[in-house]
């Protein structure tokens, strides 16, 4: 029998019991194997499938010929009766002569053999394996790994429940400390843990679990362990004798893994006071970006159109839900209209057969349409919904009080030929618990909605569970109406309460992690989404693909991100997803694709209205296409829609009129600026000028804003020159204008004075350049061995990057561009100031470095 083991560490073992090393040490013929043997023993698989997931960038012909060679070199390999396969189009894995780990734990799941599903599982599936260029396949083996973790952790608790049933409290004991050990921030764990300890006479231990449980929840999570543990805690203090052993078996939704006790219905009471914890301290990144991951990113797709004349372009295929109309008369319950269109919005997500605009973008969308109605100058909401959104298909409703009975009733209207749908039958049921007629109404509403656009959407929708708690979401709420405006650190403390109060919330989880990821909060950020994975299955597949990305930027693998989040976006065209498509193109050097995506939407209505990041971050692509008549353009617009961003638009002007040799144009604009109250608008206008200026072969004229900086420079108020800051870009403007050693001298004391990360990277990177291009090559090199030696998670390449920038400085070219492909490779993003950084000055017209600078697509 051939071994072929997968979970925890790869192995294939022959017949003769050798290892097969030959077909492990190619990659997508293993993954291909992999993918054969993982489901039940004799499936098949059609060929076609295969080779949309493994070659999907060839041509059919050749992409059959590649399946064809990988299938003869695996039969090669393990014997020609290792595959199976029914005519020329399926090909499948012979079971009685290939066993995988990964299918007998499968099997040992279904068949309720719980031990030995947990005796086979020794780690992740596939862990540390990867087919670089294959999307498809990385998709899949994320979905595998997921899944399996789940399996592994639903087998632990019912092998503790067997283990209970059993009178086995050690073998219980054994199998609550492998859970823990499996996801270590989730509280029924460790409750489970504590009973079980004080089942098996343990109670001292159970008391110190629970209180090193408390402390990492606080020290990792800044939150507190849910108000069952605490309960659990004092009656094991109080009479741990009187304990009930270990709860039996549970029902299969509470079978998932969750970070705290499970969800209960909530209920119509005040929000719990509390004071709300400060956020961490924020890193830094070299790639400075805005608003990042505030939504997914969407992927440039065709879409029908259907136009009506006069008006906006609407598709009928696009679906958005609005806020339910409160017509109780009762404040206190307008929450409820925004969890039902944001429930709603969720279960149709779920499917992922509609494109639907996602919740914080519908929101968004509404919040404009409502203040215009408000304002009289609306008089039809749900035709001014479409409009903002693009979408065709408006889903609205309203609910009502009789007594303490809540009624809600919804409605499907085509906005396209401004007709009703249809609507569905109101649900009614307690004002104490409106989360769950908000679940009743969602699975009433996928039945209508069913008839009109794909069966699928009839069938039960249990993936994601039931609503969250009422209480969880107001706060939640509030968290998301700052996370929209952009006040990341004032959002994150909402977010941390809302899982407090829901430990099953997994979108809180991840809006919390996207707020660390926009605050440079890599290690927070990375902490809470390796939680979320735990309940990733509660998530819609459109964020299931958003965390996916987010990892991926966290990890540093930027190709594998936007591969995400492309996959995600597909679901959501029209939404906010466009803009953070664009950047992210952006970070991985592809200007013309970012273009086109901001370009995609309309930056006057909808999910772009009122938003200056936009045309910020599309200024940025064209200054990384050195376009600077549409730079110029850009500032103008910004002028037009933005007239409180006054500063922002000469600052463009400055950078275009550079650009441009307008050297006039150029003074006017920076003298300008000078006169506003906006110290860092007229740092960078002054600096990246110059840069522009020196990059374009107008030396002289670089000099003279270069000294135009110097001296703006040192008249700023002596508060303001003592900072890091500032004397970074004083260092710059020294240089700028020949001055190297006085240059060199800042850089030296702000290496000696900022030692911790992020400044000691990019003040010894400032400083190793300057040494070397003043001939000081021991300065220099000193500073290049330094950036060998760092060593740290999430760093990004960083380190890697400033050392190419002193390697090039040297002369060591050929060890630059390596080192530049590296610590891009490693997260480094991409940014227009590439294209003009005076530190890849000695690597200009070196083809390797030119051919890396060169944009993609």
């Amino acid at each position: 029998m051939i071994e072929l083991r997968t979970l925890g560490h790869l192995e294939l073992t022959a017949d003769d019991g050798s290892d097969a090393a030959t077909l492990v040490a190619q990659p997508k013929r293993f993954a291909l194997l992999c993918y054969l043997a993982i489901p039940k023993p004799g499936t098949l698989h059609r060929r076609d499938t295969l080779l949309g997931l493994f070659w999907p960038e060839v041509d059919h012909e050749h992409a059959r010929m590649d399946l064809r060679q990988a299938l003869h070199f695996i039969r090669h390999v393990l014997g020609e009766d290792a595959l199976l396969r029914c005519g020329d189009q399926e090909v499948g894995v012979n079971p009685d002569r290939v066993w995988c780990d990964a299918a007998e734990f499968q099997r040992a799941v279904d068949e309720g053999r719980w031990s030995d599903a947990v005796g086979l599982y020794r780690g992740e599936f596939l862990k540390g394996f990867h087919v670089s260029g294959d999307p498809e396949f990385e998709r899949w083996l994320d979905r595998e790994r997921s899944r399996l973790v789940r399996a592994y952790a639903g087998a632990l608790e019912r092998a503790v429940d067997s283990a209970v049933a059993g009178g086995d409290v050690r073998g219980a004991v054994e199998y609550c400390e492998r859970l823990v050990e499996h996801d270590r921030y989730n509280s029924r764990y460790a409750m489970k843990l504590m009973e079980a300890l004080v089942a098996a006479g343990d109670p001292a231990n159970a008391l110190l679990y629970a209180e090193r449980h408390r402390e990492l929840l606080r020290a990792e999570l800044d939150i507190a362990p849910p108000p069952e543990l605490d309960a659990l805690t004092k009656r094991i203090r109080l009479q741990p004798e009187t304990l009930r052993p270990l709860e039996g078996p549970q029902s299969e939704e509470d079978m998932l893994p969750q970070l705290g006790a499970p969800a209960r219905p909530g209920g119509g009471v005040s929000p719990t006071s509390t004071t709300l914890p400060s956020a961490a301290k924020s890193g830094w990144k070299v790639a400075a970006v805005t608003g990042a991951f505030a939504a997914v990113i969407a992927v440039m797709v065709i879409v029908m159109l259907i136009s009506r004349e006069g008006g906006v372009s609407l598709d009928p295929e696009r679906v958005v839900v609005a806020v339910f109309r409160n017509e109780t008369g009762d404040v206190s319950l307008d929450l409820v209209g925004r969890l039902a269109g944001h429930w709603i919005t969720q279960g149709i997500q779920q499917t992922g057969t509609v494109q639907v605009m996602p919740w914080e973008t519908a929101l968004r969308s509404w919040l404009h349409v409502q203040a215009e109605a408000d304002s009289g100058r609306v008089l039809d909401p749900v035709r001014a919904l479409a409009e903002e959104t693009g979408a065709g298909t408006v889903i609205s409703g309203a609910y009502y009080l009789e007594g303490d009975t809540i009624q809600i009733q919804a409605e499907v209207n085509d906005a396209t030929q401004g007709r009703l749908i249809g609507s569905v039958d109101p649900v009614r049921g307690s004002r104490g618990y409106p989360s769950e007629l908000v679940g009743q109404l969602q699975q009433r509403l996928m039945s209508l909605l069913a008839m009109r656009y794909d069966e699928r959407l009839a069938a039960p929708f249990d993936l994601a569970g039931n609503p969250p708690t009422f209480e969880a979401y107001r706060v939640f709420d509030q968290g998301m109406e700052r996370f929209l405006r952009n006040a990341q650190r004032d959002a994150q403390p909402y977010f941390r309460r809302a899982i407090e109060l829901d430990s099953t919330y997994a979108e809180a989880l991840l809006f919390l992690a996207a707020t660390h990821w926009n605050r440079m909060e890599y290690p927070q950020a990375d902490t809470v989404l390796r939680l979320m994975d735990s309940i990733g299955e509660k998530l819609s597949p459109y964020y299931r693909s958003y965390g996916e990305g987010l990892q991926a930027a966290v990890d540093g693998d930027l190709e594998r991100a936007l591969s995400a989040i492309r996959h995600a976006a597909e679901m959501a065209p029209g939404s906010r997803a466009w803009y953070t498509y664009g950047v992210v193109c952006g970070w991985t050097n592809r200007p013309h694709e970012a273009v086109r995506a901001f370009h995609a939407l309309d930056p006057e209505r909808g999910p772009m209205r009122g938003w200056i990041g936009y045309w910020w971050e599309l200024s940025k692509v064209h200054l990384m296409l050195a376009e600077y008549e549409q730079v110029h353009e850009v500032a103008q617009r910004i002028r037009r829609l933005h007239p409180d961003q006054d500063a922002r638009a000469l600052l463009l002007e400055a950078l275009a009129a550079a650009g441009l040799g307008r050297t006039e144009d150029l003074s006017n604009a920076l003298q300008q600026l000078m006169s506003e109250p906006a110290p860092a608008g007229v740092r960078t206008a002054l600096l990246d000028a110059t840069r522009i200026l020196q990059a374009i072969g107008m030396t002289d004229a670089a000099r003279d804003v270069g000294r135009r900086a110097v001296a703006w420079l040192e008249s700023r108020p002596l508060d303001e020159m003592d900072t890091a800051a500032h004397r970074y870009e004083y260092g710059w403007a020294l240089y700028f204008t020949g001055r190297h050693r006085e240059a060199q001298e800042i850089f030296d004391g702000l290496v000696d004075e900022y030692r911790e990360w992020p400044y000691d990277l990019r003040h010894r990177g400032a400083r190793g350049f300057i040494a070397a291009i003043r001939g000081d090559s021991a300065q220099a090199q000193e500073d290049l061995e330094w950036f060998a030696n760092v060593e740290g998670p999430y760093l990004q390449g960083v380190h890697k990057a400033y050392g190419a920038v002193v390697a090039g400085a040297l002369g060591q070219r050929e060890a630059a561009v390596m080192l530049l492909r590296q610590g891009y490779a490693e997260g480094t993003a991409h940014v227009w100031n590439d294209m003009v950084d005076p530190q890849f000055e000695p690597l200009r017209g070196y083809e390797p470095f030119e051919e890396w600078l060169r944009p993609k697509g």
